[in-house]
This record gives C-alpha cells, sequence and structure tokens, in this order.
C-alpha cells in the first residue's frame, strides 16, 4: 500500500522558546490571570509598589505608608458562581489612601502587543459587603533608555460597579497605534493592563480569571495546564522552594573549592530562559555538603548573572581540598531561598 505524502504547510517547526513564552499561541495576553502561582508567597504586606501574585503588581505609593493586604484564597469545592472550577482568585484589602495611585496591573512584555488593535479585557469579580466603583484601562509605555515616547494611559478606561455576586465584566477598546512612537534602548517596552481601585475609600475586593484577548467578543478563559502556566511565570520570577534541606532543583549543586576556604557555585540553565538577565536575592542561611561532611557558607553572594542563571560564591566556614566538589543547599533553614527577578 502506498504512504500518503503528509501536508506540511501548517506544521510548526523549531519554535524558539522565546516566542512561547511572549504569548504567541495563546489566546490570553496575560499570564497567570487565574492566580494559580504564587512564588513570592501566597499574603503580601503592600506598603510600596511591589509584586504579589506572580505577573501581578500592586501599584501604591498612598498614605498612610500601611496599604493592606493580598491574599490567596481557595474557592469552595463545587462551587458555580464562577465557571470552570477555579482553585483560588486573589483578595486586596486596602485602607483609605487618599488621591495617590491604588491599582493592580500587568506588564505584556512589548509595547507593540495589540497597538493599533481592538482589544477585550475581561475578568470577574465581587466585593464581600456593599458596592465599589472601579475601572480598567491600558497603558502603552515605552520603555527607558535612550529617548523613548512618553507613556500613554488611561486607554479605554472603564468604570464598573462591584456588588456582593461574583460578575464578569468586560471592557473593549482599540488601542492607539505606535507609528512614530520611539522606544527605549532597555528592552522593557511594555503594555499594561490595570484595574484600578477607589484611591478615597477603604474597602475589599475579590478578583478572578482575568483575560486580555484581541477582537471585540469576550470568550471564554483560556485554562493552561499547570506546568504551562508555571514555565510562563519562570520568564520573570524563578524563586527555589522553601522547605528543609532543598537542593534548589538540583540547579545550586555543581558547586567546588578553587581555594582552601571560599568555593565557587555554578548554577546550571534556568528552567527557562528569563526575559532578561535578573536581579537576585539571597535571603536565609546555607550550608555545602561533601564528603559526608557538612560546612557553613557565609557571604554568599551572587555574580556573573545572565538571562540563563548565574554564579554563586561564598566562603566556608571550613577548608577543602582545591578542586573539590560539594552540594549548596540550605541549612535545614525553611524559609531560606534564592529569588531572581527580571520582571519589567
Amino acid at each position: 500500500m502506498a504512504l500518503s505524502k503528509i501536508d506540511t504547510t501548517n506544521m510548526i517547526e523549531d519554535v524558539p522558546q522565546s516566542k512561547l513564552d511572549n504569548n504567541i499561541h495563546f489566546k490570553n495576553y496575560l499570564i497567570n490571570g487565574n492566580f494559580d502561582v504564587w512564588q513570592r508567597g501566597t499574603s503580601h504586606n503592600i506598603t510600596s509598589s511591589q509584586y504579589t501574585v506572580d505577573r501581578w503588581q500592586l501599584i501604591f505609593d498612598g498614605t498612610p505608608a500601611t496599604g493592606g493586604t493580598v491574599t490567596r484564597q481557595t474557592f469552595a469545592l463545587g462551587q458555580t458562581d464562577v465557571p470552570n472550577n477555579p482553585k483560588y482568585y486573589l483578595q486586596y484589602d486596602f485602607p483609605n489612601v487618599g488621591t495617590p495611585s491604588n491599582y493592580i496591573r500587568q506588564s505584556i512584555e512589548g509595547v507593540h502587543n495589540l497597538a493599533g488593535q481592538t482589544a477585550t479585557f475581561s475578568f470577574w469579580s465581587k466585593v464581600p459587603s456593599g458596592t465599589m466603583t472601579i475601572s480598567t484601562q491600558f497603558q502603552q509605555e515605552f520603555g527607558s533608555g535612550g529617548s523613548p515616547s512618553s507613556g500613554v494611559y488611561g486607554i479605554g478606561s472603564t468604570n464598573f460597579t462591584v456588588t456582593t455576586t461574583w460578575q464578569r465584566f468586560t471592557m473593549t477598546t482599540t488601542l492607539p497605534s505606535i507609528s512614530g512612537k520611539t522606544v527605549g534602548t532597555n528592552n522593557n517596552d511594555k503594555l499594561n493592563a490595570a484595574i484600578v481601585f477607589p484611591s478615597n475609600a477603604s474597602g475589599t475586593i475579590h478578583l478572578s480569571q482575568i483575560q486580555v484577548e484581541k477582537g471585540s467578543t469576550v470568550s471564554d478563559f483560556e485554562f493552561l495546564p499547570h506546568d504551562v502556566n508555571l514555565r510562563r511565570c519562570y520568564r520573570y520570577c524563578y524563586k527555589t522552594p522553601t522547605g528543609s534541606l532543598f537542593h534548589a532543583y538540583g540547579e545550586y549543586c555543581n558547586a567546588h573549592h578553587y581555594t582552601t576556604t571560599t568555593m565557587l557555585g555554578n548554577c546550571s540553565v534556568n528552567p527557562v530562559e528569563m526575559r532578561a538577565p535578573f536581579s537576585v536575592t539571597i535571603s536565609g542561611s546555607f550550608e555545602s555538603y561533601g564528603a559526608s561532611a557538612v560546612h557553613s557558607i557565609s557571604s554568599i553572594n551572587a555574580n556573573e548573572i545572565t538571562s540563563r542563571g548565574f554564579q554563586i560564591n561564598g566562603t566556608s566556614s571550613v577548608a577543602r581540598n582545591n578542586g573539590e566538589g560539594v552540594t549548596i543547599r540550605n541549612s535545614n533553614n525553611t524559609t531560606a531561598f534564592i529569588l531572581q527577578e527580571a520582571e519589567l
């Protein structure tokens, strides 16, 4: 029997990871719109603008200094108010902040996204009591470095009244063209999708299933497998797990002594290439393990940072032989972590 010819016209071959990480082939331009990934923790005290749940930044510059909390909340199993059985929703408790900024946003990598096109912004929300007026908007920011164009804010700004019942809210608008604009040289231009909260009253609000999609028709929220969603978050933030004696997914294990006391740790390739060379925060105590002996590490730091990984350096409490291999791990410290951030 003769073999049928395979039509390869529409087959995708060797799609670069960067394209998969930058919304190609995904309907929802937002990452983690269902609030499933919380690498930085599931409860955040807001005192200034900061990242909370993965990919979401709370912009807050109000007075008093304390700006409330962002926490992960769990839906009741089998609830039907928000469709398709989401697991978590975001709760934001905030005080009266006067007139300054008070909103949550996600920055979509690349200001070219949806420029000159119609886009639909949708989300589910409710409040525990009373009502709350909030708004949505897009923001085009052209980055830094060189002489970038000024940002464009308040695009499609639309008010909504949130009640004690879960509802889906939708805003459709056409974004401005970026023809004739100038993008900065630091590769950090972006399109922001923002939900703006009252700035002259305190309140509590719940958010779920936030989506930005091309076109004027709202569609069902796009659910992705957890591993796909997690890998997309890793492009912008990667945090080692907390817990006893973690080996950081094995990424910080390839270490060796290169003098009699100091050791060099070589980070292997990150789970995905990050957006840019990242900042590194090292918190808690770490130790080296080798030849059935454990020794504490001091002055631990990171250098040689690229978008793929970095070197970890520190001083061992006990001298070892030059070239001796060891493993770097936390010192049974359940709160120790290494945080890599390449947010926009």
